[in-house]
């Protein structure tokens, strides 16, 4: 891979375009991001469970904290999998 220019990339003679993460997003792309509601977003803000900081009238999610908390999320869920699946192999629930 040969880098040509800030944004572009050679891989095996075809060049594309690098992608930089942002490194803050509002709270309508954090939520669209997430998959909830604005309101909720601003609650995880001011939980502290997703980190940001104010600048002027305007709340800006730091993209590191926002991936984290993703992944733990993502996290979650996959042993809530593990954990149903194994329930209905065992019969827990059944009449």
């Amino acid at each position: 891979m040969t880098f040509i220019a800030p944004h572009t990339a050679t891989i095996d003679g075809l060049t594309i375009e690098r992608f930089t993460p942002p490194t803050e997003l509002t709270i309508e792309q954090t939520a669209r991001f997430l998959r909830m509601s604005e309101r909720h977003v601003n609650d995880l803000l001011d939980s502290g469970e997703i980190a940001s900081r104010q600048e002027s009238s305007e709340r800006l999610v730091q993209w590191e904290s926002l991936l984290a908390f993703e992944l733990e999320r993502e996290r979650g869920h996959k042993v809530l999998d593990e954990m149903v699946r194994l329930n209905q192999e065992m019969g827990l629930y059944d009449d």
